[in-house]
């Protein structure tokens, strides 16, 4: 269910992320920064719903520790990892 949200969600900030982004900010130049910033996060913005689903699933199970890896990995490791590659 949270994943079918999330590429709702992904997909609407993607196709109008230059509608959306004057709601943030009204100077031009950031509008078209923020515009560009939505466009190359949105694909990938399911990532971060899987590693909550996966996280909060074992976290039911009474289990503590291979969560907050999940989450390390999912959040930290992957924002790490965009990083990296957008900077090449």
């Amino acid at each position: 269910m949270s994943i079918s949200m999330i590429l709702v969600i992904s997909i609407t900030l993607f196709i109008w992320s230059k509608d959306l982004a004057p709601f943030l900010i009204e100077d031009r130049e950031v509008i078209e920064l923020t515009s560009e910033i939505l466009s190359i996060l949105a694909p990938f913005y399911f990532i971060y719903t899987i590693g909550d689903v996966l996280a909060g699933a074992i976290r039911g199970l009474g289990d503590t520790f291979y969560p907050m890896l999940i989450n390390v990995l999912a959040i930290c490791g992957v924002r790490l990892l965009w990083i990296f590659l957008s900077s090449l």
